[in-house]
């Protein structure tokens, strides 16, 4: 895969077989859990979604974790705060992301399957449709982007965050991280 320092796309990054088993260990896990709702109105866009952070993956999903640190090596680096480094979003029939920058330089979303809606945007103009196994790299704090809507499905994604060596290290956030992370 080309990534030219803003945006990359791989299709079976992650063979469908290994998705359709995350989908199902994860939606096990929720069931047994009740997950917060991230709920904070933001005008056009708002931001509605669930989500297992890092610690929580450490602790249950060690697939997840080795995914995770399978991409790191060379100029790729771990972000210094598990809890931010690794998620798994999962947006509802409803929910969606509001428009937004991450807080770090690398960041790899993974789609685990395939809903109606809940299409990654970035600005100015692309639209990437989940599918399973699709690897989307984007340049974090420089693409501006969102997720649409979702109409029908439970979208399942893992979320990697990733500082670049050579540069400054993210800086930890609190606020930012209650602000993601805790319903409110």
């Amino acid at each position: 895969m080309d990534f030219d320092g803003r945006l990359a796309v791989a299709d079976g990054a992650l063979p469908p077989r290994d998705c359709a088993r995350l989908v199902e260990e994860i939606t096990r896990y929720v069931k047994d859990r009740e997950l917060p709702i991230i709920q904070r109105a933001c005008g056009s866009r708002d931001l509605r979604y669930s989500v297992i952070d890092g610690d929580a993956i450490a602790e249950s999903f060690p697939e997840i974790a080795s995914l995770y640190a399978a991409r790191l090596g060379g100029d790729v680096i771990a972000l210094a705060s598990r809890r931010v480094a690794i998620n798994v979003n999962i947006t509802h029939p409803g929910g969606e992301y509001r428009w937004h920058y991450d807080r770090n330089p690398l960041t790899a979303l993974l789609y685990l399957n395939e809903v109606e809606g809940g299409e990654i945007e970035i600005y100015p103009g692309y639209r990437i449709e989940p599918q399973p196994g699709r690897l989307v790299i984007m340049n974090g704090n420089r693409c501006l982007h969102s997720v649409r809507r979702v109409a029908r499905g439970m979208r399942i994604a893992l979320v990697f965050a990733y500082d670049l060596a050579g540069e400054s290290r993210t800086a930890a956030r609190p606020e930012l991280d209650r602000y993601l992370y805790d319903a409110g």
